[in-house]
């Protein structure tokens, strides 16, 4: 293969890698200021047995047809994790996404919140334990095929994966049971025990956390079919406050800086191949 043929596979290389997840983490207040940070939308955590956690988020973006309502399982999804190929799932879930990075494996055919979507997601929320929050690119605007949530402080995004371990005590005799990460068999597995916590108000069992997220304009109620509002099955003394605490990380995360790239390696490109042909 021949330098310029090199150049232009990096290139697209680049492209691709940077161009999979259409957010990015931030610590400008300009680059937030589209995100309503005075919002209610709320996000409830429970798990088994009686354990719950609570704490505001903020609203990214809404699909057409989104209610503000969603109810589900909570998994970390990435395309390290899942791909086109990858089994969907009717199990109700929601995605938990890192914006720090994209992956090695990303694609130019399809963003992430797309992917989650045909994987069966209800919602998203993109979080980053490093910088202040996470913004849509521009492109993507207020409007999407999925509810999009993000983390509004690197310490609200830090107890949210906290909770994670909540269902990996659970499972302790077997850690390699707990629903971290997306599985679409693990799901299959525990989809009338995830159903069934949606109904009742609480998690039934072990292995997963089971989310209830509440936009501050929801045009819909989130309380169960028996009458329980997430997060009102008891008062139960492993529960947790919904307050931050904690401090950001030490080390910020690249912002913004992608595009520069992409555009710096464009223009180089450019000159290589002029030169080329000359």
């Amino acid at each position: 293969m021949t330098p310029t043929l090199i150049l232009i596979a990096l290139l697209f290389q680049l492209q691709a890698i940077l161009a999979f997840t259409p957010a990015s983490p931030t610590n400008s207040t300009l680059d937030a200021v589209g995100l309503n940070a005075t919002e209610t939308t709320q996000i409830t955590l429970q798990w088994f047995s009686h354990g719950s956690y609570a704490q505001f988020i903020v609203t990214a973006a809404r699909s057409k047809d989104s209610t503000g309502i969603s109810k589900g399982a909570l998994v970390h999804f990435s395309e390290d994790k899942a791909n086109k190929d990858t089994p969907t799932t009717s199990v109700p879930w929601i995605a938990f996404i890192s914006c720090d990075a994209n992956s090695t494996l990303a694609s130019l055919d399809t963003d992430i919140f797309t992917l989650a979507k045909s994987k069966g997601a209800l919602a998203a929320i993109l979080y980053t334990p490093y910088s202040q929050t996470c913004v849509l690119n521009p492109e993507l605007g207020t409007a999407s095929n999925l509810d999009i949530y993000v983390t509004p402080t690197p310490s609200s995004a830090k107890l949210l994966d906290y909770q994670f371990q909540s269902s990996q005590i659970a499972t302790q005799n077997n850690p390699a049971d707990a629903l971290v990460d997306y599985d679409a068999a693990k799901l299959a597995k525990l989809q009338a025990d995830i159903e069934s916590s949606i109904k009742q108000g609480y998690a039934v069992s072990g292995e997963y956390l089971v989310a209830t997220i509440s936009a501050f304009n929801a045009t819909a109620d989130a309380v169960t079919e028996d009458g329980k509002g997430a997060g009102e099955a008891g008062s139960a003394s492993n529960s947790t406050a919904g307050t931050e605490s904690g401090t950001a990380g030490k080390n910020s995360a690249p912002e913004r800086g992608r595009a520069d790239v992409v555009y710096i390696v464009t223009l180089f490109v450019g000159a290589v191949l002029a030169a080329a042909v000359l």
